[in-house]
């Protein structure tokens, strides 16, 4: 008997030495546009969030990526709300 469940492994998103992983499924490469946009928004949301926690409280940079990731989160709930209303 064949196990027909999809299989799942990570991936590296970040340069090394860094803890981000994105699990991605066996079916990842039959994502619709949509779909694959969204995972590719969460993973940079994911990352400007590390290097603002990496950055001085208060400080220019601090700041700059604070409103980045204001953006970038907009722009997560703009596509998923986007990918919901195209799937019904």
């Amino acid at each position: 008997m064949t196990d027909k469940r999809p299989r799942f492994h990570s991936v590296d998103v970040f340069p090394s030495g860094s803890r981000g992983r994105r699990y991605v499924g066996a079916g990842d490469d039959g994502l619709d546009p949509i779909s694959r946009r969204l995972l590719n928004q969460i993973d940079e949301l994911r990352r400007l969030e590390l290097e603002r926690h990496r950055a001085a409280r208060d400080s220019d940079e601090f700041n700059d990526l604070a409103a980045k990731v204001e953006r970038a989160a907009r722009d997560v709930f703009d596509t998923a709300a986007l990918e919901k209303s195209n799937r019904g």
